[in-house]
């Protein structure tokens, strides 16, 4: 607001005060009376009309005390002890029926009061208060006449004398109205006051900060004081106060009042002002010791004080609030004027007091100054009020802006960042990876630490997508009826690959026919998922039940550890975004337990915690029941294509046909299992289909299978720990796995991987998807399978030409020297060569003693060859009965033949044991040769291109890893020879 309509309002509202000051005095003032002379007032021709009642003023007949001398005082007059005695007037109304009554306000002392010689009112030593008094019910006599007498024999020092407010007479009814009518001006004025000061202590009690709304409310009380001490004194009413504290608290109160409202605006709009506020403390709080010390004399003498006081405040006050007005500061043009109006209300009390002759009094307590500044400080305070929230909603229309731009920034983030956070956790892999052998083993724990770091991170990566995806409120749930068993044990088998941690154990606690629930199946594993990590995260030792209750239509799901705990004030706030725990290890953004609760409250549940610090922790949250009573799950369909029978068939369902391919399929519903089935329908697949995971190992282990297609979510054992069972078998190559579930979380995904699943396919699958998954992945298993025969065949066809020249330059040899040693050798390689070339050796397994007579060939040659140097000793049981792959002898004899016995000058012994033992069948082929260092033994199996000489134990070992479930047993010593075993089931 410009500068000059500040002053012209100021201006306006000025004069408006004293115009209607000067009103209120016009209203209730006297009209035009009579006036006592010579001790008489004639009122036999005045009507008493408005106001009702005239002022006793004018001449009064007076006889001092211990004289009888009669004169004439004007009343009102000074104050002089020498005017103590009696003070007469004599009334004369027309209307002797009539009942009049005097208003009487007169100084403290002794005096009684008579009408007619009738005593109506006496104070003694013991009572000098002296309130203003209400004599009614006086009768004049049959002519008229009514003498009042006031009798004065002691007057209170610095007392006030009657003045024209002090003494009126009139009808009972009009005097006894005056009274009332000014003493409840006063109150309610002074209740005005003492509300203000109340909801100021109230605002003082809710923001102990704010010392400023404190001076508020003792301006208030002291206002409101000051009314009640002041005109009608109706303080009185309530508290007998002599003279004496009748003066030293009026100067008290004014004097409080001018310094509370100084310190309210300096504390307030002008905290800068210290050294102002310590002066003017240190000045009032002097003068306030004054006024409670000095004798009333003195007091007296110095009034003057209390007028400079009161300058002093409120000029501070005015050059303040014209400061504040120049800011600009909203509704301090309202402040100000309640500070004018306050001063205008003290200037114009201290002219009646001290300057009567002066100032134009009122004849009744005016309420307007006080009532319009306290109508001014309200109409501040709802203005700022009203302001604040004004600006409060616009400072939260823009944080909810800048709350949305930053989780709008944070998500497109996120999506930026995962690519290139992906592309480093893949180099650090492959480095970690291909350069194993090369890396030291602090470098190769700190590539698998950047990658662990960068996996945690993906995940912070992913908590922040999905808050967006909250705030925006995109999210739907695909609802249905499940089982919660099988959720939660795959989540804790994502967790146990996971999370590192030995000393906690994992609890399930739920029963076996618990109903299904009606909830997004994907959702209530994210829920679990981070309810069992945060749980996992602040159990350092101990156990973590993850244990279910229903009761009407909801089920109550409880995660529950023995960790850290946490206290109240973290309690409150554990569930807001990017808020932690106080033993949280900094590690994530604080989503996890956010995200939980927003997709409870989406399933129309909710999250609750209890916890004490190192009792644990008890998460509980509620899922709405299915309506179904059938404990069989009602599961995602498997693919996009549906087939128009609506039942499943029983599972297991054996194939009617032999086709090239073998395929176990586990799913613990058999409506998934007849979708896969008519999904495969028209491919060479032989499919068999298992509801139970325990009967799926048993198949595993008993039959030969290309394909293993298993669902994750299963009860009992999850299609993860299923995964671990098989792998300890079968290795990837050997016996692919496709795990199916309708979560495709990263952890999900790497958890699988990290069990040894080949491939991860997502519910719903598309049925080219599927199909062509798993043709790569038999593809892929049927090119090993390939090239281990290729290798099988390439062995049995490599008769090196070193070794056929040498075998025949033995038979040359021979043939002059011993005719019927060669025709051994003749007959003995013609056996070998039939063994090598049958078309056995393309099976995957032959008959033991196939193998045996083979090696007996082969040994036999290498003997003839090399003599003495090459010893052999059998030690074979004949009951041993199994079959082994072919080729998976001879090539071990030969291998520690060349590599070990021959490369010592003076040869040695090879042994060929077979046993039986533990109800299996144990081939062991030992030498005495060279040995091997643990160097030699550690790569033995790795085919490379430095290592093309042990192409045929690495074949071996991967034809008997998957022809009979293990490898190679190798053990070897410098100097002391090798072992070379493997084991077989027996027939």
């Amino acid at each position: 607001m410009p500068t000059k309509k500040q002053l012209l309002i100021v201006c306006v509202f000025l004069l408006a005060l004293l115009i209607i000051r000067l009103v209120w005095n016009a209203m209730t003032g006297l009209p035009d009376q009579p006036t006592a002379k010579n001790g008489v007032l004639d009122l036999s021709d005045f009507a008493f009309s408005q106001p009702g009642y005239v002022s006793l003023e004018g001449e009064w007949k007076f006889i001092p005390l211990h004289s009888e001398e009669q004169a004439l005082k004007t009343i009102p007059g000074p104050t002089e002890l020498e005017l103590q005695g009696t003070y007469q007037l004599d009334l004369q109304v027309q209307d002797t029926e009539r009942y009049y009554g005097f208003y009487i306000h007169l100084p403290h002392g002794i005096l009684s009061v008579s009408a007619n010689g009738q005593r109506l009112y006496q104070t003694s030593t013991q009572n000098r208060q002296m309130s203003p008094t209400v004599l009614a019910s006086i009768q004049p006599d049959e002519n008229g006449l009514i003498r009042l007498t006031f009798q004065l024999e002691e007057i209170d020092r610095h007392s006030w004398l009657p003045t024209p407010r002090s003494l009126y007479f009139g009808p009972s009814e009009n005097i006894e109205r005056k009274n009332a009518i000014e003493s409840l001006l006063q109150m309610a004025v002074a209740a005005i006051m003492l509300i203000h000061a109340i909801y100021a202590c109230i605002l003082k009690a809710i923001k102990p900060a704010k010392k400023g709304i404190l001076f508020f409310a003792l301006a208030a009380f002291f206002a409101a004081a000051s009314v009640l001490i002041s005109d009608n004194k109706v303080l009185g009413y309530f508290i007998a106060l002599n003279s004496e504290w009748d003066k030293r608290l009026t100067y008290l109160f004014y004097a409080g009042l001018s310094l509370s409202f100084l310190l309210f605006v300096l504390r307030t709009f002008a905290p800068s002002y210290k050294r102002t506020v310590r002066v003017a403390s240190t000045l009032f709080g002097l003068y306030f010791v004054y006024l409670l010390l000095v004798p009333l004399s003195l007091l007296h003498k110095t009034g003057f004080l209390l007028a400079v006081a009161i300058v002093f405040a409120f000029s501070t006050i005015t050059f303040i609030m014209l400061k504040i007005v120049q800011a600009q500061l909203k509704g301090a043009l309202l402040l100000y004027l309640a500070a004018l109006a306050v001063a205008s209300n003290v200037l114009w009390m201290m002219l009646y007091r001290y300057v009567d002759s002066v100032a134009m009094p009122t004849l009744m307590f005016y309420p307007v100054d006080l009532t319009v500044a306290f109508l001014c400080f309200s109409s501040f305070w709802f203005l700022r009020f009203f302001h604040a929230e004004d600006e409060n909603a616009t400072l939260l229309a823009k944080l909810q802006r800048e709350y949305k731009q930053k989780d709008q920034f944070l998500a497109s983030t996120s999506h930026e960042m995962r690519n290139p956070l992906h592309g480093m956790m893949n180099i650090a892999q492959t480095v970690a990876t291909e350069n194993k052998q090369v890396l030291d083993q602090k470098s190769q724990q700190s590539l698998e630490l950047l990658v662990s770091i960068g996996r945690r991170m993906s995940y912070l990566l992913n908590d922040l997508i999905d808050l967006a995806v909250f705030k925006e409120r995109k999210l739907t749930l695909q609802q249905e009826a499940i089982q919660l068993e099988p959720i939660i044990r795959r989540t804790l088998d994502t967790l146990n690959f996971l999370i590192d941690n030995e000393k906690t154990r994992f609890v399930v606690a739920i029963p076996n026919d618990f109903p299904l629930v009606f909830a997004d199946a994907n959702r209530v594993s994210q829920i679990l998922f981070n309810l069992l990590h945060n749980a996992g995260k602040f159990t350092n030792e101990g156990t973590i039940t993850i244990a279910a209750s229903h009761s009407g239509k909801l089920a109550t799901i409880r995660v529950i550890d023995t960790g850290l705990g946490m206290d109240q004030s973290t309690k409150a706030r554990i569930f807001e975004p990017y808020e932690q725990g106080a033993n949280a290890d900094n590690e994530g953004l604080g989503l996890g337990l956010a995200i939980c609760k927003e997709l409870v409250e989406m399933h129309g549940g909710q999250i609750n915690v209890v916890s004490s610090p190192g009792q644990g922790s008890s998460f509980s949250f509620t899922l709405p029941l299915a309506k179904s009573t059938n404990h069989q799950a009602i599961a995602t369909a498997l693919t996009t294509e549906q087939p128009n029978e609506v039942a499943a068939a029983e599972a297991p369902q054996q194939p009617e046909r032999e086709a090239p391919f073998r395929i176990l399929a586990v799913d613990d519903d058999p409506v998934n299992l007849k979708v896969l089935r008519h999904a495969l329908s028209t491919k060479p697949y032989q499919l068999v289909t298992e509801t139970s995971p325990k009967a799926t190992l048993r198949k595993v282990a008993e039959e030969r299978w290309d394909l293993v297609i298993a669902d994750v979510m299963m009860p009992e054992m999850s299609g993860l720990e299923l995964v671990k069972h098989i792998r300890q078998t079968y290795s990837v190559s050997e016996l692919p796995i496709l795990l199916v579930t309708a979560r495709i979380q990263p952890e999900d995904i790497y958890a699988g991987f990290r069990a040894g699943a080949n491939d991860y396919i997502g519910k719903p699958v598309d049925l080219l998807e599927l199909q062509t998954r798993i043709e790569a992945m038999l593809a892929l298993k049927q090119s090993i399978e390939d090239r281990l025969r290729l290798e099988a065949a390439w062995l049995q066809a490599q008769i090196e030409p070193h070794f056929l020249f040498n075998t025949l330059n033995t038979i040359a040899s021979l043939s002059t020297v011993d005719t019927d040693r060669m025709l051994d050798l003749i007959a003995e390689f013609g056996r070998y060569l039939r063994a090598s070339f049958n078309e056995k050796k393309l099976s995957p397994v032959i008959p033991l003693s196939e193998e045996l007579d083979l090696l007996r060939s082969y040994l036999y040659i290498e003997q003839e060859r090399f003599g003495e140097r090459l010893q052999v000793k059998w030690a074979i049981d004949e009951h041993v009965d199994c079959l082994v792959p072919p080729l998976s002898i001879q090539p071990l004899a030969e291998n520690a033949i060349l590599h070990g016995i021959l490369k010592q000058e003076a040869g040695g012994t090879l042994e060929v044991h077979v046993y039986k033992k533990d109800g299996k069948a144990h081939i062991a082929i030992k030498d005495d040769g060279v040995g091997m260092d643990q160097d030699t033994l550690n790569t033995l199996f790795t085919q490379t291109k430095s290592t093309k000489k042990s192409i045929g134990l690495a074949n071996t070992n991967l034809r008997l890893q998957k022809q009979l479930g293990n490898g190679l047993s190798v053990s070897s010593e410098i100097g002391k020879g090798t072992t070379v075993s493997f084991t077989a089931p027996l027939q």
